[in-house]
């Protein structure tokens, strides 16, 4: 059975694991990045109309949410898990994606929106948000950072493929490719346009882009680029 690299913790990837069984492929499940807390806690301002949450890795960070403040969130994972919390969530995009939530966005013209983020987050859903006439304001909630300290020791590099869901992860499988030779063979599955861009950004080959964010999508193009389905 062909191997993917999945980068989750075993408890996060109940999904993915059923989604590569499906189409006869093997999950190797191996967290590229641990998420650090910024020092700082999350506050939401006290003027906050609307709260977007663009990552899971966010929600167990959060503070309480006021009733009178909208939740937004990028995509079906970060939404399953704000409700499984108690959050309400009041809007996500039809495309699961920083640009399909500003497309779509149905926010009024000068309400305050607050962005609890990644420290590497990019600047084009505060950017694009603002230039739809909102009031931003973006905090680092958390940075990710590498969990594999020497990629000489890395030992799960005999895969088909990996499955690649942020830029953060992108830089850390570049960094264990530079000396891992068998990974650098391995295909690359991008989550998104986005992710695919930083993917190319640094040197890596994407072989396919999922449809969707998801992890059935994400299988579903894994076993085309593999099996040819």
């Amino acid at each position: 059975m062909m191997k993917v690299l999945v980068p989750r913790k075993p408890d996060e990837a109940g999904e993915w694991i059923d989604a590569l069984s499906a189409h006869q492929l093997e999950a190797v499940l191996v967290p590229l990045t641990v998420i650090v807390p910024s020092e700082q806690p999350v506050v939401l301002p006290e003027d906050a109309d609307w709260l977007i949450v663009t990552s899971r890795n966010t929600v167990p960070l959060l503070p309480p949410i006021p009733e009178h403040v909208r939740v937004a969130a990028v995509g079906d994972g970060t939404s399953s898990k704000l409700r499984e919390l108690g959050v309400h969530v009041d809007f996500v995009p039809v495309e699961r994606s920083a640009a399909g939530l500003v497309a779509e966005w149905p926010g009024e013209a000068g309400e305050s929106v607050f962005i609890p983020q990644s420290a590497l987050a990019r600047p084009q859903l505060a950017d694009g948000l603002r230039g739809a006439g909102a009031r931003v304001e973006t905090f680092a909630a958390y940075r990710p950072e590498p969990s594999i300290q020497d990629p000489v020791t890395f030992e799960h590099s005999d895969v088909d493929a990996v499955l690649v869901t942020s830029g953060s992860m992108a830089t850390q499988l570049e960094r264990l490719g530079a000396v891992q030779e068998r990974l650098r063979q391995a295909r690359i599955i991008a989550i998104g346009h986005p992710t695919a861009r930083d993917c190319e950004e640094l040197g890596l080959t994407v072989a396919a882009i999922a449809p969707a964010p998801t992890p059935q999508a994400m299988a579903e193009t894994a076993a085309a680029v593999l099996h040819g389905e």
